[in-house]
């Protein structure tokens, strides 16, 4: 088998390479704000986002004269999780993390709360494609411009099409939004959509294992 073949087999193992724009976020946030179709909306309106890092924490040892070796000590992850989000017209993405932010301090009073009262969570998938059969039904009426598909026999035709699945997963933990940058307005760009750029503080991230019972981005059926 040539290089060729034997890249195009490993593609086939492996469904393919990961795309940048076939991917899902998916809003966990802490008790305090209580309406889940606002993260629904927040997840959707995510333009760009940051897969988090993972780093291992090395010290160097070196005996005598041999080579240095760097030894394990620990592991960090590494960064903040960076986010681009549309903005909508009445700011609802903005005034709804800035809802998030007062749990974590009153901007009237100034006190900052307890550290379980702000955190929540997320999920970030990667999205690939699965083969599936959409079934369309005729409702005992022939199928406009086919003249073979009689209105009482055939009520049902199949057509081959792909799906969003997700492929793999990490829940982030301890996440709230240590910083809302700020926006800009300007006349030369009157047709340019704002957006809003998030800063993300989080602890650690694990991976989320992908089955049948949830495979499927939400929203979709």
């Amino acid at each position: 088998m040539g290089a060729i073949d034997s890249f195009i087999s490993s593609m086939n193992r492996s469904e393919g390479f990961a795309r940048a724009a076939s991917y899902e976020v998916v809003f966990k946030f802490p008790v305090g704000i209580s309406v889940p179709s606002r993260g629904q909306q927040l997840s959707m309106h995510c333009n760009t986002i940051s897969w988090p890092g993972h780093d291992l924490q090395v010290q160097a040892r070196k005996h005598a004269s041999e080579p240095t070796r760097n030894l394990v000590q620990s592991h960090a992850f590494e960064g903040t999780i960076d986010a681009i989000f549309y903005l909508s017209a009445d700011h609802r993405e903005r005034f709804l993390l800035e809802q998030w932010q007062e749990l974590a301090v009153n901007r009237y009073t100034h006190k900052a709360n307890y550290y379980n009262e702000y955190v929540g969570a997320m999920e970030i998938y990667q999205l690939g494609a699965a083969k599936a059969t959409r079934t369309f039904t005729t409702e005992g009426a022939p199928i406009k411009g086919n003249p073979h598909i009689d209105k009482e026999a055939d009520k049902h035709f199949h057509q081959k099409t792909n799906i969003a699945v997700r492929k793999y997963g990490i829940e982030v933990m301890e996440v709230y939004p240590a910083t809302i940058a700020l926006t800009e307005y300007m006349y030369e760009s009157a047709n340019m959509v704002q957006m809003l750029a998030v800063s993300f503080n989080y602890r650690q991230h694990l991976p989320i294992n992908i089955d049948d019972g949830n495979k499927r981005p939400l929203g979709t059926t």
